[in-house]
């Protein structure tokens, strides 16, 4: 036995993979946060260490989720065939054919899927786009967990399995499949794209659907198959739903301004006497004043921070993070001595004070 077939040599395979696919979607999410924002940073060696290392883990724990959710439509249908609830779908054999039995049934069974899943897809974006009542999405999902959950034990336990020959039977396990486990991955990835309080676009909606599809049919079809193949094509998947839609956001919008590296609307740092004399100096409307509960410190804000990735922070004044043609400044990181969220109540007090 290779050690490419031990346990020991799976796992390390395993590892490998995850390690390159996870800095390279990280990798990926960072250059299309800095294209976005029409900025690209200059690092030293700190900075830079930091970077990769920030890189390697986030885009390792996305990937990790990403493909947990992606695989997960997938494996239910694989378990489906296992437990004997439906006519298995024949495995792929490495340089052998389908025979012509073989051939039909698979057929037959991609086809029922094909046609199952497709009409829970339908009605899933369907009941999202169209912003239906919550009264119309449970009575079209809520049942689907448990009648699968029934089929599943009347299988197990009294061998009955009325969908198991009919092609219809098995389009009908597949929509229940689909909405079940299907649900549970679009309500996990609209989550995370969710950001600001704010709905997902309808590109992205539709693309973490298809994504979901797409991710099934992978899983399910290719039966036989090496593992690393069926683990690159899912990836790939993930990956075009990741940099596609507004998914990659997640990386600075809402990681980013948990960790306070990336973007974030109003917020105020607290720079040294140099980092105030830049902002000053750079003439784009930002200033700053002393802070009365430090000495020797400056509070600047509030502003809109674009990143902090780099050996400088890019900041403007308020006005939201989408425009990019507005004056922008660059403050050495060196020069911030924190940053927090800004006070609303704190602003409004201090505006008045000046207007009076």
């Amino acid at each position: 036995m290779s050690d490419s077939e031990t346990i020991e040599g799976r796992l390390l395979t395993a590892a490998q993979a995850l390690a390159w696919w996870g800095a390279l979607i990280g990798g990926a999410l960072l250059f299309l946060h800095f294209y976005t924002i029409k900025y690209l940073p200059t690092f030293d060696l700190t900075s830079l260490m930091g970077t990769i290392a920030a890189v390697a883990v986030l885009g390792v724990l996305l990937f990790v989720m990403l493909f947990v959710l992606l695989v997960l439509p997938g494996l239910a249908l694989i378990a489906r065939d296992l437990l004997g609830v439906v006519q298995p779908l024949p495995s792929i054999k490495q340089g052998q054919r389908f025979n012509e039995a073989e051939s039909a049934q698979a057929l037959s069974l991609l086809r029922a899927w094909a046609v199952g899943s497709a009409i829970g897809l339908i009605a899933l974006a369907s009941c999202i786009l169209a912003d239906a009542p919550l009264g119309v999405f449970y009575g079209l999902f809520s049942w689907a967990p448990g009648v699968w959950a029934a089929l599943v034990v009347v299988a197990l336990w009294k061998n009955i399995c009325p969908l198991a020959k009919k092609p219809w039977g098995m389009a009908i396990f597949s929509y229940l499949t689909f909405t079940y486990f299907a649900g549970v991955s679009f309500v996990s990835l609209h989550k995370l794209g969710t950001t600001d309080g704010g709905q997902p676009s309808i590109g992205t909606i539709l693309g973490i659907v298809l994504a979901i599809y797409a991710g099934q049919f992978v899983v399910y079809a290719s039966k036989g198959l090496p593992f690393k193949l069926r683990g690159a094509l899912v990836c790939a998947v993930g990956a075009a739903l990741l940099l596609g839609t507004s998914l990659s956001s997640i990386y600075t919008q809402s990681i980013g301004r948990h960790f306070r590296f990336g973007q974030m609307s109003r917020v105020e740092p607290v720079v040294t006497a140099r980092g105030c004399g830049i902002l000053r100096a750079a003439g784009t409307g930002v200033g700053c004043a002393p802070d009365a509960h430090a000495q020797d410190a400056f509070l600047v804000g509030p502003v809109d921070i674009w990143t902090r990735i780099g050996k400088d922070t890019l900041l403007s004044k308020p006005g939201g993070l989408t425009p990019r043609d507005r004056p922008r400044t660059l403050l050495p990181n060196s020069e911030i001595l924190s940053v927090s969220m800004a006070d609303e109540e704190h602003i409004a007090r201090r505006e008045a004070a000046k207007t009076n």
